[in-house]
Parts: structure tokens; sequence; C-alpha cells
């Protein structure tokens, strides 16, 4: 037996069909580099491209005797993607780690990223399987959809990939960009027994659907080599196969599918694709008015929070909010310290501590300073300011907050009645 062509409608309207009833099929999505070309981020093919150009550059002769030992041309370069990582970072490895964080912290998840995350998120249809490192899948579904994903970035958490999953779930088989990556040719010569495991469990229930990924690496690839007569047993659920109809499958991807019995459907674009599939399904963008007012609506919660904590705290949040440097509040301490300190010596001889007598007995000690008016709105100021930190005399802020029977400055700026 062979593989068929399937047209996209087809597989869609089939996708469709079978989604809802008393027997419905699963399917997930087996992601690779090719998915997130269109969020910004290189596929392995244009970075093998650029490395082979940056290698030739650094050292000709290096760079020909390399490409002739491991027998590369410019037609099957694309097979030796970490062959040249190796190559290319291999005086400094972490030099490859900054250099992948680079490109894949800036990128934004494109349309076809936020409608997946809408059919993980609202649909049976909740599983990725990724060769990428990205976060582009979890961004959209956590931004978006606004779901917790399940995100199995390690071999070591593999096993809670369950048969059926409850939640969108996002497997990385060469691990996340923040779990040490697998780049290296020795890495991804073979899957870890953890992710054969995981991947036998999910393929049990749900067709695997591969877009954007060229079958290059081994390790995924020789898996499911190893496994076609599960899949043609119908042990595994058949696979799909969407090749970009630029594109030629491979020798060993389409033996795979012939083994299978599987199908294979060309495509434009992995955007279009799951646009599609989300609208079929019955999936939508919410509307810009919808979006910016889920937008507002966070900021007011942000904004009446703080305004509270504000209120509650009586402290000058607002201030640090603004992005007030440290030095100005300094400035703004030093240049009331004699003010401060005037006050502090009205209020340690006046019984009772209260506020009418206090400014009464500044005013008799010194009379040219300021009317009363004055003198009163600059206590409010300087008691304050004190929120900003203690004073620099030595002294301790008080459980409470206030200015105790010592005359210490606290943290409220409030006085207690002796």
């Amino acid at each position: 037996m062979s593989y068929k062509m399937l047209s996209l409608d087809g597989f869609i309207q089939e996708m469709k069909d079978v989604t809802n009833g008393s027997h419905p099929r699963r399917f997930c999505f087996v992601l690779g580099a090719g998915a997130s070309k269109e969020s910004g981020i290189k596929t392995g093919q244009e970075l093998v491209a650029a490395w082979d150009k940056e290698l030739y550059q650094r050292n000709k002769d290096d760079y020909e005797q390399w490409r002739e030992k491991l027998g590369i041309t410019d037609n099957n370069m694309a097979n030796f993607y970490s062959q040249y990582y190796e190559k290319r970072f291999c005086r400094c490895p972490s030099d490859g780690l900054n250099f992948l964080e680079r490109i894949m912290e800036s990128a934004e998840p494109s349309t076809g990223y936020i409608m997946l995350s809408f059919i993980l998120a609202t649909t049976p249809h909740n599983v990725v399987v990724t060769t990428n490192f990205d976060h582009l899948t979890e961004d959209s579904v956590n931004h978006y959809a606004h779901k917790i994903p399940l995100v199995i970035g390690h071999e070591a958490l593999s096993n809670y990939a369950v048969g059926l999953q409850t939640r969108p779930t996002i497997i990385k088989i060469h691990r996340d960009l923040l779990f040490d990556p697998k780049n290296a040719s020795k890495d991804v010569e073979d899957l870890a027994d953890g992710w054969k495991k995981a991947l036998s469990r999910i393929f049990e229930h749900y067709h695997p659907v591969f877009i954007g990924y060229a079958g290059n690496d081994k390790s995924l690839m020789n898996f499911l080599m190893d496994n076609r007569s599960k899949f043609s047993s119908n042990k595994w659920k058949y696979p799909y196969w969407m090749l970009l109809n630029t594109d030629t499958l491979s020798d060993k991807v389409s033996e795979f599918l012939n083994e299978c019995e599987g199908y294979c459907i060309l495509h434009s674009g992995f955007d279009g694709v799951m646009i599609q599939i989300g609208a079929k399904l019955g999936c939508t963008l919410p509307s810009e008015e919808e979006f910016l007012k889920d937008a507002k609506s966070c900021y007011k919660k942000l904004k009446e929070a703080i305004n509270n904590y504000t209120a509650s705290n009586d402290i000058l949040i607002s201030e640090a909010m603004a992005g007030r440097d440290q030095r100005e509040v300094n400035a703004v301490y030093t240049e009331r310290l004699e003010d401060l300190n005037k006050i502090h010596s009205a209020l340690a001889e006046v019984k009772g501590n209260s506020f009418d007598k206090a400014i009464r007995s500044g005013e008799s000690r010194f009379p040219d300073s300021v009317k009363r008016e004055a003198a009163s709105a600059a206590l409010s100021r300087a008691l304050k300011e004190l929120n900003t930190r203690p004073s620099e005399r030595g002294s301790k802020r008080t459980p409470s907050g206030t200015i105790n029977r010592s005359g210490k400055y606290g943290v409220r700026g409030k006085i207690n009645r002796m």
C-alpha cells in the first residue's frame, strides 16, 4: 500500500465531522521549525544556510574539509542541522544557547499560533508535540485563550503525558529553551525512553497531524520509522502529513507514510491552515473591542489594587510607580532635615504631643520662620516625607510606625499620645 493525497479542504471537513458524536476522533499537532517561521523565527534550513556562510568566512579550508568528511553538499546540508550547530559553536557551547534565546525571546505568536491556542483550549484536539524550543504555543494559550497549559519541557516530566489529556498540553521532545535544549548530534540521535513511552500513549488516542516538520532530525523520525507497524495496524492512530506546496517529501518521510497508509496534504502556510481549521471548528478570534476590553479590565484591576493598597497603608506608592529615583528622595530628605529637627525638638518639649501644642511651641521658639498655616502644612509634608526612610540620626522604626515617647521617627509619621 502507499500513502494517499488528501486536499486541505477535505481534511478540515473530515476533522469537523469526526470531532463530535458517539465515536469521536482526536487529533494532535506535531510541529516543527516551519510552524514558527511566520512568527519571525528562522527555520532549521535557514539557520543552516546562515551558519554555512559564517563557517566559510571564518576558515575556508577547514570548512571545505569538514563538509567533505561528513558528505555535506548544497543539496543535503539541511539534513545536518545538529552538525552545523556543533561546528559553529564548538569553542563555546553557551554562545549557541545565547543565540537561540536571543532569536526566540523577541518572537511574537503569529495568527496561526493564536488560532491554535483556541483549538487547544476549546476542542478535544488539545495536544501539541513539538521539536521546537520556543514558547509560542504556551504564550498563545495563556495570553489569548486564557487557559493554563501543561508544558512538558523535559523528559524527566514525560510521565505527565497521559493518554487523554484534560487541558491544553505541549510536549517538547527536544526540551524547552530554558531547560538545556537538545541541539548536538549525539543528543538528537535517539529519543529518551520517557518520550517514547509518552508518545506511545498519545498516539494511541490522537491522530498525529505533522505540520512544519520535515523529518530531518533522527530522534523523532527514527522513532516513527521504528513504529510504522503500529500505525498501519491501527494500534496507533494513522498519520496526516502536511507538506508546504513548495517542498517535496524526503525519501524517509515517503517511506513512513507508505507503510503507515497515511495521508499527505499540501498547504500554503501554517497560519492559513490553523485559521481554516479553527473557523471550521467554530473557533473565532476575539474582536478588537473584546480584546481591548480584556486588556483595559486587567489594567483597571491593577490600578484599583494599587490605589487601595496606597490608601490603606498611607505610603507613596504612586511616586514609586512613576519611577522616582532614590537620589531624588534623598535630596528631598536632606533639604528638609533641618526643618524636621526643629519640629522634633518642638514635639519633644510639648507634653501630650498634641498637634496644636506642637505648632504653638514651634511658633514660640521660631517666631520668624513661618506663619501658623504654613507651619501646619510644612509639618504635614515633613511627616509624610518621613515615610521614605527613618532619620539618619540613629533612629529606628517602631512596630506601629509612629513617633514614640523618645521622639524617634517611625514609618507612618503619626504621634503617640503620652
